[in-house]
């Protein structure tokens, strides 16, 4: 069987958004919220109170704050008026904080009244941090819209590349397999495990009894026969590969962290990036790249408070990344 992903495809340049309707820009706004884990909602056209779309999103100190966004994608600049209208929507909607997020300028009048009433303005730079964002995702597609990509289903992909292995770990977990076929008398290597779980379990690299039981293929009776050996070559592995990292990879890294740090902290408030984590702790988050919030618990320096705040947002982020 086969599925078609009609994911949403994200404009290219400022050029693009400035080519949509209105609501087409609230669509854009909706879908990078959702994409960035914060809850986005769209409000009803007909009575909106000044506010397009709602999102939560956490202060430094973990409060949940329930935020409301009116989007303007304008060619002139926005007066007062419209900045007033989001007032209502505040009591209305019961919204702790308010944004106006627009690709023109605000009149003067009406960046006097935004700041009077603690609306903060995204202007037309921001929208373009949030675009130049976007491309730092590898899962994001952008338009123009191409055809719909298929996707083939497990069985289409087991039958067409039978897996073909090739890493050093996936070698080394092909030969462990073997052994503990010939140990323990199992007739076929795939009763062990097979290839969909030897692939798993190289993309996701665990090293505790819950990471690798939670890896399909591998029940408690398979781990009391051969987890903690898994887990030995996983771990040798994985060491290995940190002393092994080249100078553009490091670098590559660190500007990938540098940037989503400065994100994170514009977005949360804090007073300076090191509040997010320190210089220290990104050169481990360089070198273990955690993927999963256990993980990233587990990363020397990282503050665990911040985990609360920004801690599934960063780890999904590190997830889309490729060196």
């Amino acid at each position: 069987m086969r599925l078609f992903d009609f994911s949403y495809s994200f404009p290219n340049t400022i050029e693009d958004i400035d080519k949509f309707s209105g609501k087409e820009f609230e669509v854009f706004l909706f879908e990078y919220f959702k994409i960035t884990g914060c809850n986005p909602r769209l409000t009803n056209d007909t009575d909106d109170k000044g506010v397009d779309l709602m999102i939560d999103t956490l202060t430094p100190k973990g409060k949940k704050l329930k935020v409301g966004i009116q989007a303007k994608r304008w060619k002139g600049s926005i007066g007062a008026v419209e900045v007033r209208k989001m007032l209502d929507g505040k009591d209305h909607y019961n919204l702790d904080q308010l944004w106006i997020v627009s690709t023109s300028k605000l009149t003067s009048s009406a960046t006097t009244t935004a700041k009077n009433h603690n609306i903060e303005v995204l202007n037309r730079d921001v929208v373009i941090d949030l675009l130049n964002d976007l491309k730092g995702m590898e899962d994001v597609k952008f338009m123009p819209i191409k055809k719909p990509k298929v996707i083939e289903s497990k069985r289409d992909i087991i039958e067409k590349n039978n897996y073909k292995i090739s890493s050093k770990l996936e070698m080394d977990l092909k030969e462990l397999r073997k052994k503990i076929a010939k140990e323990n008398n199992i007739s076929k290597l795939y009763f062990v495990f097979n290839n969909k779980t030897l692939l798993d379990i190289c993309d996701k690299l665990p090293l505790t009894k819950e990471e690798l039981l939670s890896i399909k293929g591998i029940g408690p009776a398979k781990y009391d026969l051969f987890g903690i050996k898994l887990i030995e070559i996983i771990s040798k592995h994985k060491n290995s590969k940190k002393d092994q990292l080249s100078e553009e990879i490091i670098k590559n890294r660190t500007k990938f962290y540098l940037s989503i740090r400065n994100r994170i902290r514009k977005y949360h408030s804090f007073d300076n990036v090191e509040d997010c984590f320190d210089n220290i702790t990104l050169d481990e988050l360089v070198n273990q790249m955690p993927k999963t919030l256990e993980e990233l618990k587990n990363v020397k320096g990282f503050p665990q408070k911040n985990i609360k705040i920004f801690g599934e947002y960063l780890v999904n982020r590190i997830a889309q990344k490729t060196d």
